[in-house]
């Protein structure tokens, strides 16, 4: 699994499907810190990241989420 989540987090490719692929594995990477863990040592540890490399996923991650509320808040 550290190893998907390290690819979603470094991808620099071309590949539109992909990427949207990877945004969306880190926007639930997210969502899943922020509803289910309560420090990040817990979550580094189940997912079986450095502590910096778990905030690197979640700062990625709320980045993405945030985008994509502002795209739908536009919408209306």
């Amino acid at each position: 699994m550290k190893n998907t989540i390290l690819k979603a987090l470094n991808y620099t490719g071309n590949d539109a499907t992909l990427k949207t692929a990877y945004d969306d594995y880190l926007d639930f990477l997210f969502m899943d810190w922020f509803n289910n863990f309560l420090t990040l040592d817990r979550y580094a540890d189940y997912y079986g990241l450095e502590k910096d490399q778990a905030n690197e996923v979640i700062e990625a991650g709320r980045k993405i989420h945030d985008d994509r509320a502002v795209v739908l808040q536009n919408l209306n």
